[in-house]
């Protein structure tokens, strides 16, 4: 049993065997333990140097002869806790590189970044990726189904926005919802919302136009799927088409 969840945290097999032997049997020799293990020796020295130097094995010299024994088991939380700012600090140093190399990319192989995401955590990345611009945020949006699904999501994610000054025009369909809803806005908040004429059937689509990007989320019953696209033309194109629907659209006013 221990070994099962010794290697779902992320030891290997041979380090969740040895760790496992320790723990029952206590302090023991490099040699005690190959022979109780069937372990290689070589693989045994190997897996020993590496449990030490992650902390959660201590070694000391007996006679000349090595002696291991486990560190209390509390250092395997430690041991994950560095292993988790370390990917963290990993994550942070390809995430600052990331649009350099997307750039490259794209030049070296003529051909659009396409990534798909699903779920309510699909949809939280790729409203946290808007709030990664450099440029303002355009965005088509079906008001209804966010409010009715996806409140705390898009709340949290409209106060951030907001601490991050990211600027944003929005396109949304007229309907009583959409007026009802933003009759309880201020003006100011309103300022770069404007409307176009409802759809006899609701859009189930939210689109992000931002800093060289078109993201999509369809959100259809029982099924959030999210698509970010990275293309310099794809976004320029979807840029223009937007300006222009938006310099025709209504400008939505608040009654005094």
């Amino acid at each position: 049993m221990h070994i099962e969840h010794l290697i779902n945290a992320g030891l290997t097999e041979s380090e969740a065997i040895i760790y496992d032997y320790l723990l029952k049997n206590g302090e023991s020799s490099a040699g005690e333990i190959i022979k109780q293990t069937d372990l290689k020796r070589g693989n045994t020295y190997n897996v020993l140097d590496s449990l030490v130097g992650k902390g959660i094995v201590a070694f000391q010299e007996k006679n000349k002869v090595s002696h291991f024994r486990i560190e209390n088991p509390r250092a395997l939380l430690e041991y994950i806790e560095r292993d988790r700012q370390s990917i963290d600090n990993k994550k942070s140093a390809i995430e600052s590189i990331l649009p350099s190399l997307i750039s490259h990319y794209q030049l070296n192989t003529n051909k659009p970044v396409v990534t798909y995401y699903e779920g309510r955590e699909g949809f939280a990345y790729i409203l946290n990726d808007t709030l990664t611009s450099k440029t303002e945020v355009l965005q088509y949006a079906d008001i209804e189904i966010i409010e009715t699904r996806f409140k705390k999501e898009s709340d949290d994610h409209v106060k951030k926005r907001g601490d991050l000054h990211i600027e944003k025009k929005l396109l949304i369909t007229d309907s009583p919802f959409t007026r009802n809803l933003y009759n309880t806005l201020k003006e100011e908040a309103t300022s770069h919302v404007r409307v176009i004429k409802p759809s006899d059937k609701p859009f189930n689509v939210v689109m992000f136009i931002y800093d060289n990007k078109i993201s999509y989320l369809t959100l259809v019953e029982n099924k959030t799927l999210g698509v970010i696209i990275e293309d310099t033309n794809i976004y320029e194109m979807h840029k223009h088409i937007f300006m222009c629907l938006y310099d025709k659209a209504i400008q939505l006013t608040i009654p005094q």
